[in-house]
């Protein structure tokens, strides 16, 4: 009883992962929810994390390690009986949209070292020779344009 049980359980299972491909909704996916889709702007780079973005700058040729892609939200703080809460400023019905509101913002790393060239930027990312960086950066992705900058995956 108990493997026939069993073998009735794993058919079930396989059918719903089977019937959630066949209508491409992963099985934990919320019935219905909506899945939002992103675009880079169109003279920005396209990167992800792990990425080294190679952008010429003022001083030469300055290189970033991307951590991570995220959208910024501002918080608005309001009084309650328990204190302090805060709420995203989108959803309260009469405020204005906030700044780099959906703009993909980027987490990365910028090295302090620049270089004279795009070929040795490039050549000191593959000898791991970059020196110390300042972690923990916010830019936008549209301070990357294509015609200044470019992306280098190891």
């Amino acid at each position: 009883m108990f493997i026939f049980r069993k073998v009735i359980y794993s058919c079930f299972v396989g059918i719903v992962i089977f019937g959630a491909a066949l209508y491409g909704q992963a099985p934990n996916q919320t019935p219905g929810a909506a899945q939002m889709f992103h675009r880079y702007p169109a003279d920005s780079i396209q990167c992800v994390a792990g990425d080294y973005i190679v952008t010429q700058s003022t001083r030469g040729w300055t290189v970033y390690l991307v951590h991570d892609l995220f959208f910024m939200s501002r918080l608005v703080p309001i009084k309650d009986t328990q204190g302090l809460t805060v709420v995203e400023q989108i959803s309260i019905a009469d405020s204005a949209t906030p700044p780099k509101w959906h703009e993909i913002q980027l987490l990365v790393s910028k090295y302090k070292r620049s270089f004279p060239s795009r070929d040795e930027a490039t050549a000191a990312i593959k000898a791991d020779d970059l020196g110390e960086s300042i972690n923990g950066l916010v830019r936008s992705i549209k301070e990357f344009k294509k015609d200044t900058s470019f992306v280098y995956r190891k």
